[in-house]
């Protein structure tokens, strides 16, 4: 048994300090008299190194309730709310304590856990104290909470994609009636205008013959005049065209969002990376068309791209939102009035595909530029951004295409986010 006592006349005592740290050999653990001193520790108390101020130095004959009162006074507010709780055991008005604490090193933070038990008042022991290094266990539990969030997000973005791919396909079918409609109102109004034309004529040609049935035909054609005919010729097509374009702006959105919001295939497919982008335009035109100028600077040349469509759909979704977030933010600062810009564009490289999209927003400061793909980490205002968008776009670049992703940003003047996608499968 590898345990460290204090000498003791009675014989007795060390063996209930022994039995006491027996249960706890493998631990870093102490025994505490009534007098309030270490009376006994395992081998892990007595070489804990580190800067732990509840263990370092605190050896056999420490009095640790005197350590706990000076800790107390400690300038970091967590370590002295630590040292209040175990003194309340210590000096009887506490049975038992369990809570973690954190301690700030130079390379870093340590994460501990601290059990301490009371023992009854007749006992010679005072208490029994382990405390336990779970930095590993508190980033395990960190890294198991952040892959929760993000199968929730994608879970999410799943269930918005089924709703939406259901909302296209029933707006689709009345959107094409109505078209249909529309079209054949226009083609059968120009047919009416045209007899009503003829008709006309011939009303015209009865009152200049002034023969029988003239002062009818005067009638007729005052009727016409009144209803100014004319005009309506002229504003009803007009009406009709301007209904056939919005109709067919409902469809191409439609459209939009169902090639959107289609499942994820399981193996990379070759992919038009223009219609990719002039899709997501289409649906996120909402995001930006009060706050920018969109523009596209597309490579004639490119190829098929071999990716996962739903993933890429995703990523430039989010580069355009960040974007117009972005540009909103400058305007609040500068009070400026004109729309900022957002361009996208693509380019061939040897092996390889680079997609852009930049922005002239707010830019991106250079001392949180590192960070801006971790996590949760936002600039944005409560309800603007979960810190969730940049993680998994480079997750989706990275780890499933084998792309790579950079950002280039100048504060104040606007950022520049490059994708590159290899020409080879992504899953080779």
């Amino acid at each position: 048994m590898t345990v460290h006592l204090l000498p003791h006349a009675d014989p007795q005592f060390e063996k209930a300090v022994l039995l006491a740290l027996s249960e706890s050999l493998d631990s870093c653990s102490a025994v505490v008299d009534r007098a309030g001193r270490i009376v006994g520790t395992t081998a892990a108390w007595e070489t804990f190194q580190g800067n732990n101020p509840f263990i370092s130095g605190q050896g056999l004959g420490t009095s640790y309730v005197k350590v706990c009162q000076d800790l107390v006074h400690a300038p970091d507010p967590q370590i002295a709310g630590m040292a209040q709780e175990l003194l309340r055991v210590l000096e009887g008005r506490l049975a038992r304590l369990s809570a973690d604490f954190v301690i700030a090193q130079e390379e870093g933070r340590q994460d501990y856990g601290c059990t301490i038990l009371a023992r009854p008042p007749g006992d010679d022991i005072l208490a029994v104290l382990h405390i336990r290094d779970i930095t590993d266990r508190k980033k395990a539990e960190a890294e198991r909470t952040k892959l929760q969030a993000q199968l929730l997000q994608a879970q999410k973005m799943e269930s918005l994609g089924t709703l939406a791919a259901g909302i296209a396909h029933e707006i689709n079918t009345p959107t094409q009636y109505i078209g249909n409609n529309t079209t054949f109102l226009r083609d059968a109004f120009l047919e009416s205008i045209a007899l009503l034309r003829t008709v006309q004529a011939h009303l015209e040609r009865i009152r200049e013959g002034k023969g029988q049935g003239a002062a009818e035909a005067v009638q007729a054609l005052a009727a016409l005049e009144a209803g100014d005919v004319g005009y309506l010729e002229v504003e009803i097509p007009k009406a009709i065209r301007q209904t056939l374009e919005g109709v067919a702006r409902v469809s191409k959105i439609v459209g939009a969002m169902k090639d959107f919001a289609h499942p994820g295939d399981e193996a990379a497919t070759n992919v038009d990376l223009h219609r990719t982008i002039e899709n997501t335009i289409t649906v996120s035109q909402g995001e930006w068309k009060n706050m920018a100028n969109l523009e596209t600077e597309l490579a004639p040349d490119l190829p098929m791209v071999p990716c996962f469509p739903g993933e890429i759909s995703q990523v430039l979704l989010n580069l355009v939102v960040n974007a117009a977030h972005a540009i909103e933010a400058r305007r609040s600062v500068s009070d400026a009035a004109e729309l900022g810009l957002i361009r996208i564009g693509t380019r061939l490289l040897p092996g390889e595909v680079e997609l852009w999209v930049s922005d002239n927003g707010t830019g991106i400061p250079a001392e949180i530029r590192d960070r801006i793909f971790d996590p949760f980490f936002t600039t944005k205002s409560v309800g603007k951004g979960s810190g969730q968008g940049l993680a998994i776009v480079r997750a989706i670049i990275t780890q499933k295409h084998k792309g790579r992703i950079l950002l280039e940003s100048t504060p104040g003047k606007g950022s520049t986010f490059r994708i590159f996608l290899p020409l080879g499968s992504p899953s080779s």
